[in-house]
Protein backbone atom coordinates (compact mmCIF):
# COMPACT_ATOMS: atom_id res chain seq x y z
CA UNK A 1 0.00 0.00 0.00
CA UNK A 2 1.04 3.59 -0.73
CA UNK A 3 2.18 5.14 2.59
CA UNK A 4 0.73 8.50 1.06
CA UNK A 5 -2.23 7.29 1.58
CA UNK A 6 -1.87 4.90 4.67
CA UNK A 7 -4.87 5.93 6.59
CA UNK A 8 -3.40 5.28 10.09
CA UNK A 9 -0.41 7.42 9.19
CA UNK A 10 -2.65 10.52 7.95
CA UNK A 11 -4.91 10.04 11.07
CA UNK A 12 -1.04 10.15 13.22
CA UNK A 13 -0.65 13.82 11.38
CA UNK A 14 -3.55 15.12 11.81
CA UNK A 15 -3.60 14.91 15.80
CA UNK A 16 -1.35 17.53 16.40
CA UNK A 17 -3.68 19.72 14.61
CA UNK A 18 -6.62 19.03 15.98
CA UNK A 19 -5.05 19.79 19.41
CA UNK A 20 -3.86 23.02 18.61
CA UNK A 21 -7.65 23.87 16.84
CA UNK A 22 -9.27 22.40 20.40
CA UNK A 23 -6.46 24.79 22.10
CA UNK A 24 -7.19 28.38 20.50
CA UNK A 25 -11.03 27.52 20.07
CA UNK A 26 -10.28 27.01 24.30
CA UNK A 27 -8.12 30.31 24.54
CA UNK A 28 -10.88 32.29 22.91
CA UNK A 29 -13.67 30.50 24.49
CA UNK A 30 -11.92 31.48 28.38
CA UNK A 31 -10.61 34.90 26.76
CA UNK A 32 -14.57 35.90 25.94
CA UNK A 33 -15.70 34.36 29.21
CA UNK A 34 -13.27 36.73 31.23
CA UNK A 35 -14.23 39.74 29.02
CA UNK A 36 -18.18 39.20 29.50
CA UNK A 37 -17.78 38.09 33.66
CA UNK A 38 -15.47 41.49 33.86
CA UNK A 39 -18.59 43.38 31.59
CA UNK A 40 -20.94 41.93 34.15
CA UNK A 41 -19.31 42.86 37.22
CA UNK A 42 -18.54 46.20 35.73
CA UNK A 43 -22.58 46.64 35.28
CA UNK A 44 -23.11 45.04 38.64
CA UNK A 45 -21.47 47.83 40.59
CA UNK A 46 -22.68 50.43 38.93
CA UNK A 47 -26.39 49.09 39.41
CA UNK A 48 -28.09 51.98 41.46
CA UNK A 49 -25.64 54.20 40.47
CA UNK A 50 -27.24 57.49 39.15
CA UNK A 51 -26.29 58.13 35.15
CA UNK A 52 -25.44 61.83 36.11
CA UNK A 53 -22.01 61.18 38.76
CA UNK A 54 -21.32 64.17 41.52
CA UNK A 55 -19.43 67.11 39.78
CA UNK A 56 -17.56 69.30 41.64
CA UNK A 57 -19.12 73.04 43.12
CA UNK A 58 -16.31 75.02 41.86
CA UNK A 59 -13.37 75.30 39.82
CA UNK A 60 -9.95 75.82 41.63
CA UNK A 61 -6.48 77.33 39.84
CA UNK A 62 -4.51 75.39 37.31
CA UNK A 63 -1.85 75.93 39.58
CA UNK A 64 -3.07 74.20 42.49
CA UNK A 65 -4.53 71.72 40.50
CA UNK A 66 -0.86 70.79 39.49
CA UNK A 67 0.19 71.30 42.80
CA UNK A 68 -2.17 68.63 43.77
CA UNK A 69 -1.20 66.09 40.92
CA UNK A 70 2.77 66.57 41.99
CA UNK A 71 1.94 65.78 45.86
CA UNK A 72 0.61 62.37 44.30
CA UNK A 73 3.94 61.77 42.20
CA UNK A 74 2.25 62.95 38.93
CA UNK A 75 5.08 63.99 36.23
CA UNK A 76 4.22 65.52 33.06
CA UNK A 77 0.44 66.77 32.06
CA UNK A 78 -2.62 65.43 33.77
CA UNK A 79 -3.56 62.78 31.86
CA UNK A 80 -5.79 59.73 33.02
CA UNK A 81 -5.69 56.30 31.66
CA UNK A 82 -9.23 54.94 29.65
CA UNK A 83 -9.82 52.17 31.10
CA UNK A 84 -11.88 49.33 31.16
CA UNK A 85 -12.98 46.01 32.44
CA UNK A 86 -11.11 43.95 30.44
CA UNK A 87 -8.07 45.99 30.80
CA UNK A 88 -8.94 46.21 35.04
CA UNK A 89 -8.71 41.96 35.07
CA UNK A 90 -5.59 42.44 32.67
CA UNK A 91 -3.78 44.68 35.14
CA UNK A 92 -4.85 42.96 38.03
CA UNK A 93 -3.37 39.84 36.23
CA UNK A 94 0.12 41.23 35.30
CA UNK A 95 0.60 42.78 39.35
CA UNK A 96 -0.42 39.54 40.73
CA UNK A 97 2.40 37.49 38.20
CA UNK A 98 4.75 40.92 39.09
CA UNK A 99 5.59 40.77 42.69
CA UNK A 100 7.52 44.04 42.37
CA UNK A 101 5.05 45.95 40.75
CA UNK A 102 3.01 45.08 43.84
CA UNK A 103 5.51 46.63 46.26
CA UNK A 104 5.76 49.87 44.11
CA UNK A 105 3.36 52.93 44.90
CA UNK A 106 0.17 53.46 42.61
CA UNK A 107 0.83 56.12 40.09
CA UNK A 108 -1.06 59.22 40.19
CA UNK A 109 -3.78 58.65 37.89
CA UNK A 110 -4.79 55.67 39.55
CA UNK A 111 -4.52 57.28 43.01
CA UNK A 112 -6.68 59.91 41.82
CA UNK A 113 -8.98 57.18 40.08
CA UNK A 114 -9.31 55.28 43.41
CA UNK A 115 -9.84 58.32 45.53
CA UNK A 116 -12.66 59.81 43.79
CA UNK A 117 -14.04 56.99 43.23
CA UNK A 118 -13.86 56.17 46.91
CA UNK A 119 -14.87 59.91 48.16
CA UNK A 120 -18.15 59.70 45.31
CA UNK A 121 -19.24 56.00 46.37
CA UNK A 122 -19.71 57.80 49.95
CA UNK A 123 -21.19 60.63 48.39
CA UNK A 124 -23.65 58.67 46.81
CA UNK A 125 -24.18 55.97 49.91
CA UNK A 126 -24.88 59.13 52.19
CA UNK A 127 -27.07 60.94 49.98
CA UNK A 128 -29.41 57.87 49.45
CA UNK A 129 -29.30 56.80 53.20
CA UNK A 130 -27.83 53.07 52.31
CA UNK A 131 -24.86 51.26 54.26
CA UNK A 132 -21.34 52.40 52.57
CA UNK A 133 -20.70 50.87 49.35
CA UNK A 134 -18.17 47.64 49.22
CA UNK A 135 -15.01 47.65 46.83
CA UNK A 136 -16.81 46.50 43.37
CA UNK A 137 -18.84 49.80 43.48
CA UNK A 138 -15.89 51.71 44.04
CA UNK A 139 -13.80 49.74 41.10
CA UNK A 140 -16.89 50.38 38.51
CA UNK A 141 -17.07 53.54 39.58
CA UNK A 142 -13.10 53.90 38.69
CA UNK A 143 -13.68 52.88 35.30
CA UNK A 144 -16.43 54.64 34.91
CA UNK A 145 -14.86 58.15 36.06
CA UNK A 146 -11.75 57.31 33.83
CA UNK A 147 -13.69 57.29 30.37
CA UNK A 148 -16.31 60.30 31.34
CA UNK A 149 -13.96 62.82 33.21
CA UNK A 150 -10.60 64.38 33.09
CA UNK A 151 -8.25 64.23 35.28
CA UNK A 152 -8.68 68.32 36.54
CA UNK A 153 -12.28 67.59 36.69
CA UNK A 154 -11.54 64.91 39.83
CA UNK A 155 -8.42 66.73 41.45
CA UNK A 156 -11.41 69.74 41.79
CA UNK A 157 -13.94 67.21 43.02
CA UNK A 158 -11.39 66.05 45.72
CA UNK A 159 -10.41 69.35 46.79
CA UNK A 160 -13.75 69.91 47.42
CA UNK A 161 -14.46 66.73 49.15
CA UNK A 162 -11.69 65.29 51.14
CA UNK A 163 -11.39 65.66 55.00
CA UNK A 164 -9.03 67.71 56.52
CA UNK A 165 -9.62 66.93 60.39
CA UNK A 166 -11.74 68.88 63.01
CA UNK A 167 -11.64 72.58 63.37
CA UNK A 168 -11.93 74.17 67.02
CA UNK A 169 -15.56 73.52 67.55
CA UNK A 170 -14.94 69.68 66.60
CA UNK A 171 -16.69 70.07 63.55
CA UNK A 172 -15.44 68.03 60.42
CA UNK A 173 -14.15 70.08 57.90
CA UNK A 174 -14.62 69.10 54.21
CA UNK A 175 -12.77 70.73 51.25
CA UNK A 176 -9.92 72.95 51.14
CA UNK A 177 -12.06 76.17 51.40
CA UNK A 178 -12.84 74.98 54.79
CA UNK A 179 -9.18 74.00 55.60
CA UNK A 180 -7.89 77.59 54.13
CA UNK A 181 -10.13 79.15 56.40
CA UNK A 182 -9.60 77.29 59.46
CA UNK A 183 -5.37 77.09 59.22
CA UNK A 184 -5.42 80.42 57.47
CA UNK A 185 -8.10 82.51 58.05
CA UNK A 186 -7.58 83.07 54.20
CA UNK A 187 -9.45 81.81 50.86
CA UNK A 188 -7.24 79.23 49.42
CA UNK A 189 -6.70 81.68 46.35
CA UNK A 190 -5.24 84.00 48.35
CA UNK A 191 -2.07 81.31 49.67
CA UNK A 192 1.29 80.72 48.98
CA UNK A 193 1.72 77.50 47.12
CA UNK A 194 4.31 76.38 50.24
CA UNK A 195 0.79 76.95 52.41
CA UNK A 196 -1.35 75.21 49.79
CA UNK A 197 0.78 72.29 49.53
CA UNK A 198 1.10 72.53 53.42
CA UNK A 199 -2.63 71.68 53.78
CA UNK A 200 -2.35 68.92 50.78
CA UNK A 201 -0.64 66.70 53.73
CA UNK A 202 -4.09 66.54 55.68
CA UNK A 203 -6.58 64.54 53.64
CA UNK A 204 -3.63 61.80 53.13
CA UNK A 205 -4.47 60.97 57.31
CA UNK A 206 -6.20 63.89 58.94
CA UNK A 207 -5.49 62.27 62.40
CA UNK A 208 -2.25 60.57 61.72
CA UNK A 209 -0.68 63.95 60.27
CA UNK A 210 -2.43 66.81 62.43
CA UNK A 211 0.02 69.35 62.97
CA UNK A 212 -1.09 69.84 66.71
CA UNK A 213 -0.96 66.53 67.77
CA UNK A 214 1.40 65.14 65.45
CA UNK A 215 4.07 67.74 64.41
CA UNK A 216 7.08 65.85 63.90
CA UNK A 217 4.79 63.21 61.33
CA UNK A 218 3.49 66.74 59.75
CA UNK A 219 6.85 68.08 59.26
CA UNK A 220 8.52 64.97 57.70
CA UNK A 221 5.14 64.71 54.88
CA UNK A 222 5.62 68.71 54.78
CA UNK A 223 9.07 68.16 53.44
CA UNK A 224 8.17 64.98 51.25
CA UNK A 225 5.34 66.93 49.44
CA UNK A 226 7.80 70.58 49.06
CA UNK A 227 10.04 68.25 47.19
CA UNK A 228 7.76 66.60 45.02
CA UNK A 229 6.31 69.90 44.17
CA UNK A 230 9.80 71.41 43.56
CA UNK A 231 9.04 74.31 46.10
CA UNK A 232 12.16 73.15 48.57
CA UNK A 233 14.50 70.50 48.69
CA UNK A 234 13.68 67.21 50.64
CA UNK A 235 15.52 68.73 54.12
CA UNK A 236 14.23 68.93 57.49
CA UNK A 237 15.46 72.39 57.95
CA UNK A 238 12.57 72.75 55.31
CA UNK A 239 9.74 71.21 56.82
CA UNK A 240 9.00 73.78 59.18
CA UNK A 241 5.12 74.81 59.06
CA UNK A 242 4.36 78.21 56.96
CA UNK A 243 4.15 81.18 59.64
CA UNK A 244 1.05 82.08 58.80
CA UNK A 245 -0.48 78.94 59.85
CA UNK A 246 -2.59 78.56 62.75
CA UNK A 247 -2.01 75.32 64.31
CA UNK A 248 -2.88 75.87 67.91
CA UNK A 249 -3.31 73.27 70.58
CA UNK A 250 -4.16 69.32 70.01
CA UNK A 251 -7.78 68.95 70.30
CA UNK A 252 -7.13 65.66 71.13
CA UNK A 253 -5.29 66.54 74.74
CA UNK A 254 -7.78 69.36 74.83
CA UNK A 255 -10.62 66.45 75.63
CA UNK A 256 -8.72 64.72 77.91
CA UNK A 257 -9.42 64.88 81.44
CA UNK A 258 -6.89 67.07 83.56
CA UNK A 259 -4.58 65.22 86.19
CA UNK A 260 -5.72 66.34 89.79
Amino acid sequence: MDVRTDPNRNDARSRPLRALRYLAALAVALFCLIVALSYALYWQGLAGVPAELPRAQRTYSADLRRLYWRAHDGQGEIRLPRLSPPRVVWNVARMLADQDSMRRPPSAAVQLLTQAARAMSWQLAASSGRAPPGHQVELSLGIALSRERQGEQLIDYLLERSYYGQNAGHRSMHGIDAAASHYYGLPVERLTAAEQVALLVLPRGPSYFDPACNPERFRQRYATLLALTGLAPLDAAESAPPPRMRIGACARDALQPQAR
